[in-house]
């Protein structure tokens, strides 16, 4: 895989798993706004729990191939770390 492609697909795995943060969000405030009770939105949750940790453990992976494959190839680094800093910026973070 090239340079740019590796690059993509972390954007794509990241976008991906932000766009489950955003389903799992819709769930709770689903429950918040009395149109689904806890337990009809415990097993959503669960699903997209799970989703998630195999999303992260996928990114986790990616990462580990960028810096086996280009150990010295700022190029990737600083693409992954500006990726990586925007995902973390737009990712919820529960107050809960």
């Amino acid at each position: 895989m090239t340079k740019e492609g590796l690059v993509e697909q972390l954007r794509f795995q990241i976008d991906d798993l932000k766009e489950t943060f955003k389903k799992a969000e819709a769930v709770r405030s689903f429950v918040d706004q009395g149109l689904l009770t806890e337990e009809q939105a415990v097993e959503d949750q669960f699903d997209l729990l799970q989703q998630i940790i195999r999303k992260s453990a996928e990114i986790d992976d990616l990462i580990e191939n960028f810096l086996k494959s280009f150990p010295d190839d700022s190029y990737l680094i600083d693409a992954a770390k500006q990726i990586l800093s925007a995902a973390r910026a737009e990712i919820p973070r529960s107050d809960d």
